[in-house]
């Protein structure tokens, strides 16, 4: 035993150097993401469009055989119901008029669901009631497989949004040649997806669950007769499987007649009011600002991160990629909406770490020129080529090759309009051997990354070895600089320091101070605007 220890101890660590995945596990989710894409095309879905607020409206006749509480087991009740639908193509909105005839005389019940909320009111009854979200609530059970799971199209963007829960599970060797994929929900559920293997399209869906009585189950929906709808494959058979608590059921949804609509369905309205159509954008997490001398900033909340847009006379240039593939795309329309006829055609990288360069995609897939320092380029070599199949952005989908402008020292960008100038102070930063500052002389402002952390409660006589360096770099270039700027956006530490402030730091001479040693501390921290405050637009 001990040898053995000894043995894995001396053993090499795996590689790291972020390195593309590989290996079975992987290769079974390429596998599958290959077959989701041809299910997508198959049924007219294009997964970047879920939020289109498009409303499918249907007439369904229902054969409910419920299996309940009856004199003998394994006894079923045949239930014949009328059923109008208008779904939401995201699928998280719902209006839906159920008839039931007993006895000669027809009851109405009615559920209009937005979100998590719903309100309903029961057969014979003509009081609303509010019924929020509850797992275990058989009604929201129903519902929910309404708008989870009876529209292929609602499914297959649900799975956009989750793609690495997505597995191939294997072949079937059955007349229909079946490809089944594994989808694991959030709430750890896993469905099997049988896609038919010549048309692509979704023919069954089997659930496992284990059920407190019966034991291990597996709930089945089936789908058939399918019709183009509004460009989407929808299915007009639908037969499903199914226990609620303790009872069974087994279904047969036909399709009468379906139209595709967008905006909210007028029934929908009277019970609900207003609804916002569906959205994946964050637009209220960004913000734009003018900084004057053409020079502006996007922040985002959700990285705490801001970049530097620089307008030119006919072109931009962003300073650092800031934030993920997602950001990048968003300063890049920002850009071609705020700044017309100046679009990006030069990204600054300060340099390699993840907080600056992880949003790079979409410039080299615009084909826009990386302006950086030597030693970067293979690291960016990695990050535009690395695949990208779990959330995938346009670079995965239309490579593009990287276009680089080294700075060995320093450049100058320079037209009528403004002025950039890049200095390499690597050596003074005790950070990285090479490191990119940008300065805008018309603001007397430069840009850096994470070179200055400064406590708003705590400024004076707390400097950073990198503080020190970056000021050590600002003399010996003999710099005219008022404030120092950041990309990181930090609610505890100084975004626009003042370098006056900067000066009385490092004179106090004290190098101990570690940003991140202070972070947790419980403090009131104080918002420094930019000195000149920008105008918000």
């Amino acid at each position: 035993m001990t040898a053995l220890l000894l043995c894995l101890l001396a053993a090499a660590p795996l590689e790291l150097k972020g390195r593309p995945a590989q290996g079975f596990a992987y290769e079974r989710f390429r596998q599958a993401h290959q077959i989701w894409t041809a299910a997508c095309r198959a049924h007219g879905v294009d997964p970047n469009q879920a939020g289109t607020g498009q409303w499918t409206t249907s007439s369904w006749q229902l054969a409910v055989a419920l299996e309940g509480h009856y004199a003998l087991p394994w006894t079923t009740r045949d239930i014949p119901l009328e059923v109008t639908q208008s779904v939401r193509n995201d699928g998280g909105a719902l209006w839906q008029k159920v008839a039931r005839t007993h006895k000669g005389k027809t009851d109405h019940e009615e559920t209009a669901l937005v979100g998590d909320s719903a309100r309903y009111r029961g057969f014979g009854s003509s009081d609303w009631q509010t019924i929020p979200y509850a797992d275990d609530h058989q009604d929201w059970q129903s519902w929910r497989r309404v708008n989870q799971l009876h529209e292929p199209a609602i499914l297959l963007h649900r799975i956009a949004t989750r793609l690495s829960g997505l597995q191939w599970a294997g072949d079937t060797n059955d007349p229909t040649k079946h490809r089944i994929l594994s989808f694991s929900e959030e709430n750890g559920l896993v469905r099997y997806l049988y896609f038919n293997k010549s048309t692509h399209l979704l023919e069954r869906i089997e659930t496992l669950f284990h059920h407190h009585g019966f034991g291990d189950q597996s709930d089945m929906i089936q789908f058939g007769d399918y019709r183009k709808v509004a460009g989407a494959q929808r299915p007009f058979q639908i037969q499903e499987r199914y226990y609620q608590g303790g009872s069974g059921f087994s279904l047969t949804w036909t399709r009468s007649t379906a139209t595709a609509q967008l905006g909210q369905p007028a029934v929908h309205r009277a019970i609900w009011g207003d609804i916002a159509p569906p959205t994946t954008d964050e637009t209220s997490a960004v913000t734009w600002h003018a900084l004057g001398q053409d020079v502006y900033t996007v922040t985002f909340a959700e990285h705490e991160a801001r970049a530097f847009v620089v307008a030119f006379a006919d072109h931009s240039v962003v300073l650092d990629a800031v934030g993920d593939s997602r950001a990048g795309e968003q300063v890049l329309d920002l850009v071609d909406t705020k700044l017309p006829g100046k679009p990006v055609t030069k990204l600054v990288l300060s340099h390699f770490h993840p907080f600056y360069t992880w949003g790079i995609r979409p410039y080299v897939q615009r084909g826009i020129t990386i302006i950086t320092t030597p030693t970067v380029k293979p690291y960016l070599q990695q990050l535009i080529t690395n695949p990208h199949a779990m959330l995938p952005d346009q670079q995965f989908l239309q490579p593009k090759t990287l276009r680089l402008d080294l700075v060995a020292d320093h450049l100058v960008l320079e037209d009528d309009a403004n002025r950039l100038e890049l200095y390499d102070i690597g050596p003074h930063t005790n950070h990285t051997p090479e490191y990119l500052v940008t300065v805008l002389p018309r603001l007397k402002l430069l840009v850096q990354g994470d070179l200055v952390w400064m406590r708003p409660d705590q400024a004076r006589g707390r400097a950073s070895s990198r503080a020190k360096g970056l000021l050590t770099a600002i003399d010996e270039r003999a710099l005219d600089i008022a404030t120092i700027g950041t990309s990181i956006v930090h609610e505890k530490f100084l975004n626009w320091v003042p370098c006056s402030l900067l000066r009385e730091s490092v004179a106090g001479n004290n190098a101990a101070f570690d940003s991140g040693a202070s972070r947790g501390e419980a403090i009131t921290p104080t918002v420094s605007p930019w000195p000149t405050a920008p105008a918000s637009e």
